[in-house]
């Protein structure tokens, strides 16, 4: 065998042994958030089992269980993203789209997220936007999927009391979309790591930040299959930024 064949061979094992070793990053990812939700539905199963329980109690246990199922749904899903993702599969049905509104969408349904967590989310401008109408061509299942994650996270990784600060901008020829927390609860070099699977066996153990597991990695994967960029940033002042640019 020639040096350069062997070289080939070595450099071949070697991307083999990544790939095996992301694939068990999302395995590892994926049954994090699963045993977090099988123990919450464990727990209030145990609740529900105790004599005489009162209607508010029992109450909160059924929402406490229904909510788990919902988790567990979303991870069968994120399962599914993931092999696509690993397999550069993933097929995209670009319609034109108004942000805007779609933004607008995402929005609504995590009120009751930021409510428990106590973080306010604040829309520039009515309808989300600096006036001007913004459209690109996307796949509306995905960038659904994109800004739920993004905006998600965002929520989660703001401290109690804190703000999310949401913008939809034109520059030039591309739609920018901006979600400011002034306050997260996770460390820099942490929050660098949260839209990436892991390369490295040292990150191997350590579960993601609560509530995280794979949608950013994946969203950042969708968004840069339409030709954008999904980007994480600490601020000086303690707080941290997405940044969403897609074409438009």
């Amino acid at each position: 065998m020639t040096m350069q064949a062997e070289a080939s061979r070595v450099d071949g094992d070697a991307s083999e042994r990544e790939r095996h070793y992301i694939d068990g990053q999302v395995l590892v990812r994926i049954a994090h958030e699963w045993r977090s939700a099988i123990a919450a539905t464990s727990n209030w199963l145990q609740v529900l089992g105790k004599p005489r329980l009162d209607g508010a109690t029992h109450d909160r246990a059924v929402k406490g269980i229904t909510q788990s199922r919902d988790l567990q749904l979303q991870l069968i899903e994120q399962l599914q993203d993931a092999v696509l993702m690993l397999n550069g599969a993933l097929e995209l049905e670009r319609v034109q789209v108004d942000l805007g509104a779609m933004l607008h969408a995402a929005i609504e349904p995590l009120s009751a997220l930021a409510q428990q967590r106590r973080v306010q989310i604040r829309v520039r401008g009515r309808d989300g936007h600096d006036g001007h109408r913004s459209e690109a061509r996307a796949d509306q299942r995905r960038l659904r999927q994109v800004l739920r994650a993004v905006l998600a996270a965002a929520v989660n990784l703001t401290t109690p009391g804190g703000v999310v600060d949401v913008e939809l901008r034109r520059i030039e020829e591309q739609a920018q979309i901006t979600v400011h927390s002034n306050q997260v609860r996770v460390a820099g070099e942490t929050l660098a790591l949260l839209l990436d699977i892991p390369h490295t066996p040292t990150r191997l153990s350590a579960p993601p930040a609560p509530g995280l597991g794979l949608e950013l990695p994946f969203a950042r994967y969708v968004v840069e299959r339409h030709g954008g960029e999904l980007r994480l940033a600490c601020d000086d002042a303690g707080g941290a930024v997405f940044t969403l640019s897609l074409p438009a």
